[in-house]
């Protein structure tokens, strides 16, 4: 899937969505030797490149991905961007070519990208707990105004901002995703997804944790529009909270510990192949 630059956290919502929770504590980065690796790899900055791969295109056990180093360090890690601080800011895009075993696991493929960063970008991080402010999404007192997706049912028509777009639905069937949605407007459209699938899409564009307090553990078909932080004064659109009300929920807020991942040093170019 391609696409043009974009706000960062928009690329961390589609890239990084669901990510697992981290559960190991505060370990240092570079990896050991015996971490995962690819077998052959290749980083080359590109001078006049114009678009992003979201992830690695994978061909057998070849791996091909146009990315800056910001996409790299979340995919790599699994993280949204509010969990990694101290990346470095760079417009550098890169053509990333490496082969490893072709039953390698998406896992797998990670952790030889950490060890990928650690050699040629000279990657060094650790990882903290800290207390942070965040939400809670729970059902508002007027209840859920969401169509929830029964087995055997049609799925629900998508949204209108999709129109003209149907053969997109066996693509995003099952999924929740972030589309620019016109100048400091964004969506997130759910295609029959769990109230926790729909908590964490909602983590990037607010930058912290959201934990699914529903209760609901049924599947559900939902698409919202909200102003991001960067609207323009004449931006048509509810903001974010007002937007999950109109599904028939809300945003209390709640302050938790989060691991986070701290980058202690990254170089902006690599090392020569």
């Amino acid at each position: 899937m391609e696409f043009r630059p974009a706000p960062l956290w928009t690329v961390a919502a589609m890239a990084a969505a669901l990510c697992p929770a981290l559960t190991s504590n505060a370990q240092p980065t570079p990896q050991n030797a015996s971490a995962p690796a690819f077998e052959v790899a290749s980083i080359k900055p590109l001078e006049k490149a114009t678009w992003l791969q979201i992830s690695p295109q994978r061909s057998g056990g070849r791996i091909s991905w146009q990315a800056n180093l910001y996409q790299m360090v979340l995919y790599a890690y699994h993280l949204p961007a509010w969990r990694v601080t101290g990346l470095p800011q760079s417009d550098a895009i890169f053509q990333v070519d490496a082969s490893t075993d072709a039953a390698s696991t998406t896992e797998q493929i990670r952790q030889m990208l950490q060890s990928l960063l650690a050699n040629r970008f000279k990657l060094a991080a650790h990882r903290e707990t800290k207390e942070l402010n965040g939400y809670n999404l729970t059902v508002s007192k007027s209840g859920l105004k969401l169509r929830e997706a029964k087995l055997g049912d049609p799925p629900a028509p998508l949204p209108e901002w999709f129109a003209g777009k149907d053969a997109l639905i066996p693509e995003i069937e099952g999924k929740a995703i972030a589309t620019m949605e016109g100048k400091g407007i964004t969506a997130v459209t759910g295609r029959g997804v769990t109230m926790a699938d729909l908590a964490n899409a909602l983590q990037a564009p607010l930058g912290t944790f959201v934990a699914n307090k529903t209760g609901l553990t049924g599947k559900y078909y939902f698409g919202i529009k909200f102003l991001r932080d960067d609207a323009p004064p004449d931006a048509d659109a509810p903001t974010l909270a007002q937007a999950v009300q109109e599904l028939g929920l809300r945003l209390e807020k709640e302050k938790g510990p989060v691991e986070i991942l701290v980058i202690d040093h990254l170089e902006k170019m690599p090392t020569e192949n």
